[in-house]
């Protein structure tokens, strides 16, 4: 069986996106039909405390994510712009690092929000 060398920055690429998007999949967009009903249904001190705990750590996913990201970015240095003239691999990934972590800051203040609430909120 022949190697073809020239596939392999083919392979490498896809290999890539593919893990970005199963890093980004792990932040959602929308709120599950659980959380739905916990943001709806809450009242007391405690059921704030608990929702600013789940922004809390959606925010350090985000921040994980973004840190990833600034890896690669690293990695990709000042390399080549794409094939067909578009942006350099780095400042896609600085695109994407800046993404996250305009995230992770929302998620910080949904947070801050609900220790608020929670505190002028029954027991």
């Amino acid at each position: 069986m022949k190697t073809n060398f020239k596939s392999i920055p083919s392979i490498a690429s896809i290999l890539l996106v593919a893990a970005v998007l199963a890093g980004c999949a792990a932040i959602s967009s929308s709120p599950s039909p659980d959380l739905q009903q916990r943001i709806e249904m809450a009242r007391t001190r405690a059921d704030h405390s608990s929702l600013g705990e789940h922004y809390d750590k959606q925010a350090a996913t985000a921040r994980a994510a973004a840190a990833e990201h600034r890896k690669m970015a690293k990695a990709y240095g000042s390399g080549p712009v794409s094939a067909k003239g578009g942006m350099s691999m780095a400042a896609h990934c600085n695109s994407i690092v800046r993404q996250f972590e305009g995230i992770a800051a929302d998620y910080e203040t949904m947070a801050a929000e609900h220790r608020k609430l929670g505190e002028s909120a029954p027991q």
